[in-house]
């Protein structure tokens, strides 16, 4: 299994490969939170949650982590 992103790890990079095993896809290489791709920050989301939002994921503890993930990840930053 391999993971794509950038080096320093922030919360959002920690969960996402999580997320990513656990509810996409455990055998694909697939990149996140890296300038430029589909499943990074975009319109003001962090990037665990452009991938509930890209997959369409609907699972209530999922949603309650993004808000938490996204408050550490993106909030108050400019």
């Amino acid at each position: 299994m391999k993971w794509l992103t950038r080096s320093h790890v922030h919360v959002d990079r920690v969960a996402c490969p999580w997320l990513i095993s656990r509810f996409v896809d455990n055998q694909e290489a697939i990149p996140f939170d890296a300038p430029g791709v589909e499943l990074g920050h975009q319109d003001g989301r962090c990037s665990f949650e452009s991938i509930i939002a890209r997959y369409e994921l609907q699972d209530p503890a999922l949603l309650r982590m993004a808000k938490i993930i996204h408050a550490a990840e993106v909030a108050g930053k400019p």
